[in-house]
């Protein structure tokens, strides 16, 4: 009774597990090729013990699950297993069932964030504020600019004489203002002024006429003001415009397969470090040189400024591309 009950739990262990293991399938498919596990390495760009060591199912010794699966995806391709049903069979059997976040993910595009002390904003801040105070400078100066005295240059006094005839005599204030300015003035006693006015004849009324501009005082009682000096406004250089402006990349990546992607900007941040699906795309715009890792890179097409790169010279022999772009 005993053994019956011990083989009838051995038959229902053995009917949980499952029939065909991700290793055997790909095993069962490079045989069906006709290939042999040398010629599946060098197609893969993985290494031998890699090739091995999944068909027999042994993913200990490989570098991680994202690269397992990423390894999986591509030997089922090449030799025309189901990769999908695949990927489940090695999902369930080790228990790891991918995140839906990961498998599913709309395409991203990164742009690096901007803080104070980045160059851009800082020389663009000082190009603003010396574009507003040569801006305040030129309008203080057309708001209190002075304006040019002008004086009238000529005049006309018109003198009466005692038998009644008129004359009149021109004056002019431009050619006799040093006069009235230097002419000391007369002597202001009491005893000096006559009670009575003189009578002015026709020589004295031309004497006076001649005499009139020394006594303009107007032009020196009002004072004169002095233009004040215009003051020199300091605005940017285009020299230094440019500096306030930062070197900006294009970098694009397309994903055929499942690939894990890092990228570092040229200032050291970390813009991308995720798991892409086929079917996703990164855009990342920033100051380069830009530091990449690609594993899978047979499942990547990157493009930078516009130009396609080839990922085969800067990859390894586990199908992992380490380079950098933009120095």
């Amino acid at each position: 009774m005993t053994d019956t009950v011990a083989t009838h739990d051995d038959t229902q262990s053995d009917a949980q597990l499952p029939e065909n293991m991700p290793g055997e399938q790909l095993k069962k498919g490079r045989e069906r090729m006709q290939l042999t596990t040398r010629e599946v390495s060098e197609k893969l760009n993985l290494k031998h013990s890699f090739v091995t060591q999944i068909e027999e199912d042994n993913y200990s010794a490989l570098p991680g699950t994202t690269f397992i699966r990423g390894y999986l995806r591509a030997y089922a391709k090449l030799v025309g297993v189901d990769a999908e049903a695949l990927i489940d069979i090695y999902n369930t059997h080790f228990n790891e069932e991918p995140k839906p976040e990961e498998r599913y993910k709309p395409v991203e595009v990164i742009k690096p964030q901007r803080s104070s002390s980045d160059p851009l904003i800082k020389y663009t801040t000082i190009a603003v504020v010396a574009a507003l105070i040569a801006l305040s400078i030129i309008w203080w100066q057309s708001r209190n600019g002075s304006e040019p005295l002008s004086l009238v240059q000529s005049d006309t006094v018109t003198v009466e004489t005692s038998e009644g005839e008129t004359i009149i005599a021109q004056m002019d204030l431009s050619d006799t203002e040093d006069e009235g300015l230097t002419e000391e003035p007369g002597d202001t006693s009491d005893g000096a002024i006559s009670e009575e006015a003189p009578v002015i004849t026709e020589n004295t009324a031309e004497e006076t006429a001649e005499e009139l501009p020394l006594t303009q005082e107007s032009v020196t009682d009002g004072g004169v003001s002095e233009p004040e000096p215009e003051a020199v406004s300091v605005e940017p250089t285009p020299e230094e415009i440019g500096q306030a402006v930062s070197v900006q990349a294009r970098l694009m990546i397309t994903y055929t397969e499942e690939c894990w992607v890092e990228i570092t900007d040229g200032r050291g941040i970390q813009v991308v470090s995720n798991l892409k699906q086929a079917g996703d795309e990164s855009l990342v715009e920033g100051v380069p040189p830009f530091k990449l890792m690609i594993g899978n890179a047979t499942g990547a097409v990157v493009s930078y400024q516009g130009e396609e790169v080839d990922l085969k010279p800067h990859t390894n022999r586990n199908n992992i591309a380490r380079f950098t772009l933009g120095e």
